[in-house]
């Protein structure tokens, strides 16, 4: 399971096991968001698309953006078609760095209250 991970999000094996704890610090904070109607769901396929975390009622999907992955200019390429799609779909893609996620949690959870107008 680890190898697919690594190969999905093109990361090494120390970012992809960094990753893991990433996600679960994301959870965590999507989890403590005030209003509990926002119920995200991991891993979930919208059309063919695999977010990371995903809101039905908010038609929000919330991902990590990893470092070493983002800056490759085919990764770039994919997701911005990838989120394209999304958009087209009505599903609204928020993304956070993984150095946000670890060391400035309050800040992603303030920014998710934000964007999803609570």
């Amino acid at each position: 399971m680890l190898h697919s991970f690594i190969r999905r999000h093109g990361l090494n094996r120390r970012q992809a096991l960094t990753g893991r704890s990433v996600d679960r610090a994301l959870r965590t904070i999507l989890a403590q968001t005030p209003a509990r109607r926002f119920r995200f769901l991991p891993y979930k396929n919208i059309r063919g698309v695999i977010v990371n975390n995903y809101c039905e009622s908010a038609k929000c999907a919330v991902e990590v953006e990893y470092a070493g992955a983002a800056g490759h200019p085919m990764r770039r390429v994919e997701d911005a078609d990838r989120s394209g799609y999304l958009n087209a779909l009505g599903v609204k893609l928020i993304q956070f760095p993984e150095e946000i996620i670890l060391q400035r949690p309050e800040s992603v959870r303030n920014t998710l209250i934000e964007e999803l107008g609570q």
